[in-house]
């Protein structure tokens, strides 16, 4: 209903020059977006213990899946944005100069016309070289997002109170069910059922570099893969946040990861006065971790390439530590995930150092695996080392070729 409902508004607030809205939206909505719980329903089974679906409002799911450069610029058209395009309100709401906008009328998402004039240029084309107008109106956009969501966080918190649970509420698959997946295609794995033999297997290849898929327990309900659903890797190779997103992700080498740490000693690393384990945190390195990096010097002598930029090490912890020094912190304790914070006790022990990698398990575009079978597709398409499905351990070298009649890069769009 809220889809039809946004379709009406689009509609009357356009009056005669509604056709084009129409003709473009009419057979999709009507076809299968109205029934698209029954779909969803039909796909998994059920809509939970509830048997609803919560919906979320159409911008509110774009914003929630946007990634900008930002820290690579400076907010630069802060002030222009603000002037031309959004009216911010006390409580976060805001209203859109929809003369910058076609979305509504069935179109493309902005007026190209109107941007280019506004931003010096028209917008830059996918997989082409990001310049600094990018890393400016990215660091600009970013800078009004913020403000917008602090002042919804805090109308929150006044309306509602200051509570949170636990986010491990999605499905989980037996050993039985991963032992039938493996055996009925023949895929050879190593069973592993002591937890704290296979925490002390998984540290040692961590540090050995090895990059692990982990798919355990029940999957992660919300924005961020916390362990059940994640990539692990050693953070303490400048070149392996380059590696996880050019052979693993398919995305820019740019893009940052996230650190989990012991929350014991999660002082020792970042100025985080607080637990975050859900990874909404963003705290910056100890300044004793960091090294020198001059962005602006940096990206003068590289000719502005932000992805030269990337490689340097910017602490002893660089494949999570952003250019600005600051990190997406997940805390890892005791109570909340004990398999993870295991893995991540015997890592430290062999290496001295408290921190991982974790990055949501997927490629770009594609939605986090949740099935033995997304695990180990992922894991084939991708340049990881190692899949731990349950107590199963997968070894990439073990695997027989995986051959696909379709190229899987197909079916997802890029982000």
């Amino acid at each position: 209903m809220l889809t039809l409902g946004r379709f009406l508004k689009n509609a009357l607030a356009l009056g005669p020059e509604a056709g084009a809205l129409v003709e473009h939206t009419y057979p999709n909505l009507f076809s299968w977006k109205l029934w698209i719980h029954k779909q969803i329903e039909s796909a998994i089974g059920s809509l939970g213990k509830h048997k609803k679906l919560l919906v979320a409002k159409h911008h509110i799911s774009h914003a929630a899946s946007a990634f900008y450069p930002s820290p690579y610029g400076k907010p630069v058209y802060y002030d222009v944005i603000k002037e031309k395009i959004i009216d911010i309100k006390r409580d976060g709401s805001y209203r859109l100069n929809m003369e910058y906008f076609d979305y509504h009328r069935g179109g493309t998402m902005i007026n190209e016309g109107k941007f280019s004039e506004l931003f010096g240029g028209g917008r830059r084309q996918p997989e082409s070289r990001i310049t600094q107008r990018e890393m400016d109106i990215a660091a600009s956009v970013q800078k009004i997002t913020g403000e917008v969501v602090i002042l919804l966080a805090r109308h929150a918190k006044e309306e509602y109170g200051d509570s949170q649970k636990g986010s491990l509420l999605g499905p989980a698959f037996s050993m039985e069910e991963v032992r039938d997946y493996l055996e009925e295609h023949r895929y050879p794995y190593h069973l592993c059922e002591d937890k704290k033999e296979k925490a002390l297997l998984l540290a040692r290849l961590l540090s050995e570099k090895k990059i692990i898929g982990v798919a355990q327990g029940r999957m992660e309900f919300g924005p961020r893969s916390l362990g059940n659903r994640s990539i692990l890797a050693d953070c303490r190779s400048p070149y392996m946040q380059s590696r996880i997103n050019l052979k693993i992700k398919y995305r820019e080498s740019f893009r940052p990861f996230a650190p989990l740490v012991l929350a014991e000693k999660e002082e020792e690393y970042f100025d985080l006065p607080c637990d975050s384990p859900y990874m909404l945190k963003v705290g910056d390195v100890q300044p004793g971790r960091r090294k020198p990096f001059d962005l602006e010097g940096l990206l003068e002598e590289r000719e502005g390439d932000m992805l030269q930029v990337v490689s340097e090490p910017r602490s002893d912890i660089p494949a999570v530590t952003h250019v600005d020094y600051s990190a997406r912190i997940q805390t890892v304790d005791l109570v909340r995930n004990p398999e993870l914070h295991g893995i991540l006790s015997e890592y430290e022990k062999l290496t001295g150092c408290a921190v991982l990698v974790n990055t949501s398990f997927n490629v770009r575009g594609e939605p986090i695996v949740c099935t033995p079978k997304d695990s180990y597709e992922c894991f084939m398409r991708t340049d990881m080392d190692v899949l731990m499905l349950e107590d199963a351990v997968l070894y990439k070298g073990e695997q027989p070729e995986f051959v696909e009649k379709e190229d899987w890069r197909e079916k997802y769009a890029l982000d």
